[in-house]
């Protein structure tokens, strides 16, 4: 059978390179130009939000950089196709010529057969699996021989979305001396991983749609009529189209991975935070990706926006993973045993652990005390577990990393004292049955109660889950929760703790953070004015550097519907009406609401409530004193608590919130709904004001903040001191160490 030609698809656009610029800036998730609005399936469905397609999507690139800029890139490229086609091609016929073996061995009249109509069906599966098998070597040989210059190529146009010249865009010579002066050998095959399994995928999935394919036609076409068998003809000419299509859409994630991976460790823009975190390992970038971005840049166009990308525990509660063990480190020797960590997403205190540890929110598992002395350690287990499979079973694969944590434990850390757990219970039964360890369990929020049911299946799979979790949090001597709402939720969600003593821990705020951002704001740092320099605040600064009398009414929220935000709009408007009714109109004229938050261009929620809020306001006729911040840095946003008259929370059964401990210490009163969180956060009437949702009773402590300015100041007082007493990092150190102390003596007379 005639072997077929090198598959080049991987290198297919080298024709139409200003098509490779514009799809790898996409596979970068670089999408600066703006969406537009349309039905999913053009004249139906529901609307969506869509990118430029590649062709605009050019067009914008030529008008902004010029059309050279498209060019980027392009002998990299070309040489790398070379490379690929050549070495293919080699390798098939050295191996014809030298290793005929490779792959099974075959008489000679088998192989030299052209049609495969005159193989039966055993045949032509020993054919198909030797050429598969073949194939997978020369196409492997290919991409690694490759991968230098298509590392560059990526590296090169990478650089446009920074403006960036590390590289030069055309000549490849200089960026593969760069590269390997700075980062050596491993430079150069930065993603191979993931481009290698595309090839294994695209040549398997090939050989094995079109020998299925190909049978079912033999079994279509047994029974006919030899006239009537040109249909199946053309067929087989034809069904080679679909059957590429087919794998190259199902492969493209991991082209999506490879590209990404390309630009790990160049130290261009692109690749660090915020653009991208860092990867240690390409399954991590794949599953970073996975929720909403793996297919980036597939579509040439009807390009729908997909939502952004999620990674950790949502909000700021993962401030207690990091504050537990820290408040632990009174005389304790502290040892975090973890299953990933990142130095991109570890908080500054953790910095000085040993050995440059840091810390991942969104993985960290279980820490080990004990109480002799303060050395710290992290010790990393279990980092190469899969943390799903095939992109679909998260929580199953994060009960067995941390159920492996846990035996890691068993065995090296089975002399601690006290052994602490978060977000997930799984393995203190474990714990339980092979250690004597005291053991806590920090409950920030029931895990089957942040998950979707989507589907039969799901539901099933969850209810699992579900019961471990509920059978296995009873197996710790203590569990802390981090409210008394949280403490409702719980009970009520697992039965068999309805009688638990469960024992409240509010995560603190990190005041010293706090307090390090005013004074360098108040040094008048250039970095402070630079990020203070926002366009929608100069009016209001403006204001106060004249002396002029200006109440600013403060929302610090995600652009999320579930935030409630236009309850601040309706609620404002509503002062307005009542200034209005009592001939004060002048005094409305110095009220401004500041609707700041959370704002990714990517997330078609952030973009569609934005938009809704934004013609609220509209409809209301605000336009003059409502100002959108989105995405305020931390500067901006101290900056706005400090000048706030009332910061206005709108969220309903939050856990807890960590903005209203912010607006407090900064001596600024709040106005909440009253439910979860902030009914414990807040004093009502003492350091601010739990209402209904409702537009009318929010406006009525509005127009108080305006008419007692006083009165404001002293509820502003009195929230800094109850931040400082109860929820400050030094409450917080009191609390845990009395709990790890208790249970250390618990143990200990085991």
């Amino acid at each position: 059978m005639a072997q077929d030609p090198p598959n080049v698809d991987m290198f297919s656009n080298n024709n139409c390179h200003p098509i490779t610029f514009a799809n790898t800036l996409m596979k970068l998730g670089h999408e600066p130009y703006p969406l537009s609005r349309g039905k999913k399936w053009i004249l139906f469905g529901e609307s969506v939000y869509f990118h430029p397609n590649i062709f605009k999507y050019l067009t914008n690139v030529c008008r902004s950089h010029g059309f050279m800029t498209i060019c980027t890139g392009f002998g990299a490229n070309l040489v790398a196709f070379v490379a690929y086609d050549f070495f293919c091609t080699f390798t098939a016929r050295f191996m014809d010529q030298s290793y005929p073996e490779i792959g099974g061995k075959m008489d000679d009249d088998m192989l030299q057969v052209d049609n495969a109509n005159d193989l039966d069906n055993y045949q032509l599966f020993r054919v198909t699996l030797r050429q598969a098998i073949r194939d997978t070597i020369s196409h492997s040989i290919g991409t690694v021989v490759a991968r230098p210059f298509i590392v560059v190529m990526v590296r090169q146009i990478a650089q446009h979305i920074s403006n960036e010249y590390k590289y030069q865009p055309i000549n490849f010579l200089q960026p593969l001396l760069h590269i390997g002066a700075q980062e050596g050998p491993a430079g150069f095959f930065s993603g191979l991983v993931p481009q290698l399994v595309s090839e294994f995928f695209f040549v398997w999935g090939m050989v094995s749609l079109g020998y299925g394919v190909e049978l079912s036609i033999r079994y279509l076409e047994k029974d006919q009529d030899p006239s009537d068998l040109t249909l199946f003809t053309h067929l087989r000419s034809s069904y080679n189209f679909l059957v590429r299509w087919l794998v190259n859409g199902w492969r493209y994630r991991f082209d999506v991975v490879s590209t990404v991976l390309a630009v790990s460790g160049s130290g261009l823009a692109v690749s660090m935070l915020p653009f991208s975190p860092s990867f240690t390992h390409w399954s991590d970038a794949y599953d970073y990706m996975l929720p909403s971005e793996i297919y980036r840049g597939q579509k040439i166009v009807f390009r729908s926006e997909n939502g952004p990308v999620r990674v950790g525990a949502d909000g700021k509660l993962t401030e207690c993973l990091y504050t537990l063990f820290l408040s632990l480190n009174r005389g304790h020797r502290v040892t975090v045993v973890t299953n990933n960590f990142s130095k991109d997403h570890c908080f500054p205190e953790l910095l000085d652990f040993e050995q440059g540890i840091s810390f991942d929110q969104s993985n960290t598992t279980i820490y080990t005390t004990r109480k002799w002395s303060s050395k710290k350690y992290l010790e990393v287990v279990n980092y190469n577990f899969p943390r799903t499979i095939f992109g679909k079973c998260y929580a199953l694969c994060a009960f067995i990393r941390f159920c492996l944590a846990a035996l890691y434990i068993c065995l090296c850390h089975r002399d601690s004292d006290v052994i602490v757990s978060d977000l997930i219970s799984a393995p203190l039964p474990i714990l339980r049955l092979l250690t004597k360890c005291g053991l806590l369990f920090y409950c920030h929020f029931p895990d089957q109660l942040l998950t979707k049911r989507d589907s039969f299946w799901k539901s099933v799979y969850r209810t699992l889950i579900d019961r471990v979790e509920a059978w296995s949090m009873g197996w710790a001597d203590k569990v802390l929760v981090n409210s008394h709402f949280t403490e409702g939720v719980v009970r009520d969600t697992f039965p068999s703790l309805s009688n638990w003593p469960l024992t409240v821990l509010y995560p603190p705020l990190n005041c010293d953070s706090i307090n390090s951002q005013c004074r360098k704001m108040e040094q008048s740092l250039v970095k402070n004015a630079e990020e203070l320099s926002i366009a929608k605040l100069d009016e209001l600064k403006s204001r106060m550097g004249r002396g002029e009398t200006t109440n600013i009414f403060l929302s610090i929220n995600r652009f999320e519907r579930k935030k409630g935000v236009e309850l601040a709009v309706c609620a404002f408007a509503n002062l307005r009406k009542a200034l209005a009714a009592e001939n004060r109109q002048t005094e409305f004229d110095d009220c401004f609401l500041v609707l700041a938050g959370g704002y990714d261009k990517r997330n078609a929620e952030n973009i569609a409530y934005h938009r809704q809020l934004v013609e609220i306001v509209d409809e209301v006729g605000l336009q003059k004193h409502v100002k959108f911040v989105l995405s305020p840095g931390d500067f901006t946003k101290i900056w706005l608590l400090k000048h706030a008259t009332l910061v206005v929370y709108t969220p309903e059964r939050e856990h807890f919130g960590i903005v209203p401990l912010e607006a407090m210490f900064m001596r600024c009163p709040v106005v909440a709904v009253n439910s979860g969180g902030p009914l414990e956060s807040i004093g009502d009437g003492t350091t601010g004001f739990l209402r209904d949702s409702d537009p009318e009773e929010f406006g009525k402590v509005m127009k108080m903040a305006v008419d007692e300015p006083t009165q404001m100041r002293e509820l502003g007082k009195a929230g800094r001191i109850r931040v400082e007493n109860h929820f400050s990092f030094a409450a917080f150190s009191d609390k845990i160490d009395q709990i790890v102390g208790k249970l250390c003596n618990s143990s200990r007379q085991q």
